[in-house]
């Protein structure tokens, strides 16, 4: 399965957030400032709609109060008072469903039959009287009249209509308070949200979008009493509706950070506000042909977009790499679950009621939507948060333990009652006091089952991994080298999440490069790709994240995009630091999941646990494994030294110079050459390919000239090539490669000098076939330190 090359992951992301200028960056300059005014557009329409909120309910307030709350075509609406005090309307048997049909009071009366604005023509009515008049008021009913009326008598369509003397009255301040006080204090509180979250990210589009939202739930939670008076602004409380719902999943879109759809075509974020857009009209159209549920559609389409960004927010949990992501996201959820999911309950109700939710819901339901901007809003601003992994298994024990509760107390009173024990009621103190007892004694050992249990639903995975790093633990503190270690890492990996590869890129002091580590099983490095030290990947495991997630779609970190072909080739989405005490010793590089499923937090958390135990054993293997080498440098300085001090035959001294070299230097080839001045030839006095010793090709002789060898003794400077044959043509480009150098890749090879004024004596070098192999400038002085000797 390929790996599509990212283009962003979630560091920068976060970055971005962090800096919005760097967002800014990323942005057409044109549709930037095309979000910026349209967001500064939406907030300001917003505060204006709030103070012609405001002014409408002052001019209801002063208005003489007909007894019931009417929509725009003058029928009654399911709304009753918060106070004791009772409305006429309701008192002479109105009920939700009726209509006005006309209206008089002395000489002046109205037919609202034939007026093209029935609610206006009843206010102007209304506006001409006092409190304490009365109104004579037609209401048409379908099937039976009212039940205080004047008189009655049949309408067309099988309707009785039905006429109540009704006496004005001030509209009581307390439901005033309740009906309109309570949503406009929730909406004013999200506009300042909405302004605070702008001015501190308003670069950000998930900050816009929450903007957008803010100016959205603003004009539906302060429009509700317009909606029930006056009617002079529903088209912008339906446009506010159809568009809160597009918000939600745009914000779920590009928070907290963009989807990968979102990055391949930045278009698709705005369609769902476009669906809103094309809502409106149709809403609109509903709205004046007097469709019952009209002003619900836009409520529906809101918890459509609340359902569709939980359902984002809960993969970007359950998928995201970034630890600050996941908690963002989860505030997200939270945030949904407790500010719109009773929304949510309440369309429902009213949906099936026919739009006769108890009074008493509305502000509750409005009270908890602040809720929700206001934990999104911290959740866009804030980094560092509270660990909502245990936070949200709490919230659960407790919501479950309380409903319980409440249920199981109501059970009891009632069932008491109902096989005739009066003296057990609700307010009884001795069932009080038995409950309360019941508390103190079984809540702890009750609340702890219940959290063990629930925690072993959503922390089944992680207990399932810890149990499995607990093996891991054990087997890194038995690990004596590298091939230990890799298999340390390997095998748990491989039987848990089972990735097409896991790479052990380990730290080369010698090549100044990350390489991989050979594979225990084969002996063989599973690529040969490496990274240099200061090369951006390495730079990032190091300073920036532990972790590099690349998921599809998304865009590489600026610091990693130079070494976007390599990560290409490699084919591993994930590399993961193992850093020392002091440096970066390593990473990991893991391949994707062979079942095609992408990795979800708790694997990444699980990879992690597993480098951050595998760091430690590295560095201990990595320790010895060092100090293992330069004992044998010096051993073999040693060793050379020593020979020097004692009398012996010169095809010795090359025989221990062959030994001694490659037990530090690993070659191929291992050849002295010797450098006749006076006949300007050059010849090979010691020859060994492997650990063969090559005798017929010691003493062959050829004229000095033009190639590497030549050019050693010609110019006494150590050449170190990563390529013979590319340095070869080099310096010659006519030159051919000799037979036995033809596979030939990392090269170098030092002059034999006693005197710089008399010319080299000579030449010795080393080569290696195997592509992996680079020489290092430590190898480089160690190989002169030997020549010299």
């Amino acid at each position: 399965m390929k790996v599509v090359l990212p283009r962003q992951n979630e560091a920068y992301a976060a970055e971005v957030e962090v800096k919005p200028e760097l967002a800014a960056s990323q942005t057409n300059p044109v549709t930037r400032r095309l979000n910026y005014a349209v967001v500064i557009g939406a907030i300001t329409v917003a505060a204006i709609a709030a103070l012609a909120y405001l002014v409408l309910a002052l001019q209801f307030q002063s208005r003489p109060f007909l007894g019931v709350m009417l929509t725009h075509d003058a029928k009654v609406q399911p709304v009753g008072p918060f106070s004791n005090e009772t409305w006429s309307g309701w008192d002479v048997g109105m009920k939700s469903g009726d209509r006005i049909i006309g209206a008089e009071s002395g000489s002046n009366q109205v037919d609202l039959t034939q007026a093209d604005d029935p609610l206006k023509a009843l206010n102007d009515l209304l506006n001409g009287l006092e409190v304490g008049n009365r109104v004579l008021v037609k209401v048409e009913r379908e099937g039976s009249g009212l039940s205080q009326v004047e008189r009655s008598y049949p309408g067309e369509n099988n309707t009785v209509i039905s006429e109540v003397l009704l006496k004005l009255t001030a509209f009581p301040l307390a439901d005033l308070i309740a009906h309109f006080g309570v949503g406009f204090l929730a909406g004013l509180v999200m506009l300042g949200v909405g302004i605070f979250v702008l001015l501190r990210r308003i670069e950000v589009l998930s900050a816009q979008f929450l903007t957008g939202i803010c100016a959205a739930v603003a004009v539906v939670e302060m429009g509700r009493l317009d909606l029930m008076t006056t009617h002079q602004l529903v088209p912008l409380w339906i446009l506010a509706g159809s568009m809160l719902g597009g918000l939600l999943v745009s914000f779920g879109m590009t928070f907290p950070s963009n989807l990968a759809v979102v990055e391949r075509i930045p278009a698709v974020r705005y369609a769902p506000l476009m669906i809103g857009l094309i809502l409106t009209p149709l809403i609109y159209q509903l709205y004046i042909n007097d469709n019952e549920i009209a002003l619900l559609i836009p409520i529906v389409v809101t918890m459509i977009g609340a359902f569709g960004m939980s359902v984002i927010m809960l993969s970007r949990r359950q998928y995201t790499s970034s630890p600050v992501f996941r908690e963002q996201a989860s505030y997200a959820l939270l945030a949904t679950f407790f500010g719109l999911f009773p929304l949510l309950l309440w369309t429902i109700y009213q949906l099936a009621s026919g739009g006769e939710a108890p009074t008493w819901s509305t502000p509750v339901v409005q009270t908890l939507a602040v809720l929700f901007v206001l934990t999104v809003a911290y959740a866009v601003t804030q980094y560092h948060m509270l660990e909502t992994d245990r936070l949200i298994p709490a919230v659960i024990v407790y919501h479950a333990l309380g409903g319980s509760l409440i249920v199981a107390y109501f059970i009891v009173v009632s069932g008491l009652s109902w096989i005739g024990i009066k003296a057990f009621n609700a307010d009884s103190p001795l069932l009080i006091a038995a409950i309360v007892l019941f508390m103190a004694v079984g809540f702890v050992p009750i609340r702890n089952r219940l959290r063990e249990q629930i925690d072993n639903v959503w922390f089944k995975t992680r207990r399932q991994y810890r149990e499995r790093l607990d093996e891991v633990i054990r087997s890194m503190t038995n690990a004596l080298n590298l091939d230990d270690v890799d298999r340390s890492i390997r095998q748990p990996m491989q039987e848990t999440l089972a990735p097409t590869d896991v790479l052990l890129f380990v730290r080369d002091s010698e090549a100044q490069e990350f390489v991989a580590h050979v594979n225990p099983e084969s002996g063989r490095p599973i690529t040969d790709m490496t990274f240099p030290f200061k090369s951006g990947l390495g730079h990032y495991l190091q300073t920036e994240a532990s972790l590099l997630y690349l998921e599809p779609g998304a865009q590489l970190p600026p610091m990693v995009y130079q070494e976007r072909s390599k990560l290409a080739i490699l084919n591993t989405p994930i590399f993961v630091s193992l850093k020392g005490r002091r440096q970066l010793n390593g990473f990991l590089a893991v391949g994707t999941r062979r079942n095609g499923e992408a990795y979800s937090y708790e694997d990444l958390r699980f990879i992690q646990n597993i480098a951050d135990q595998a760091a430690l054993a590295l560095e201990r293997a990595q320790i010895v494994q060092d100090l293992e080498r330069r004992f044998k440098i010096q051993d073999v300085l040693s060793q050379v030294s020593r020979a020097l001090n004692f009398a012996i035959d010169f095809d010795t001294l090359m025989e221990l110079l062959y030994a001694q070299t490659t037990r530090v230097i690993e070659a191929d080839i291992f050849s002295i050459a010797i450098a006749d001045h006076l006949s300007g030839h050059l010849y090979y006095a010691f020859f060994a390919r492997g650990d063969e010793r090559l005798e017929h090709v010691e003493g062959r002789r050829w004229t000095m000239g033009r190639d590497l060898l030549s050019e050693v003794v010609n110019t006494q400077k150590i050449t170190l090539t990563p390529d013979y044959a590319a340095e070869l043509r080099r310096i010659n480009p006519n030159a051919e490669v000799e037979p036995l150098y033809l596979q030939m890749k990392a090269w170098m090879a030092v002059p034999l000098t006693a005197d710089t004024t008399k010319g080299a004596l000579g030449v010795m070098s080393v080569g290696t076939n195997d592509p992996t192999i680079r020489y290092s400038d430590d190898q480089m002085r160690l190989f002169s330190d030997i020549a010299n000797v």
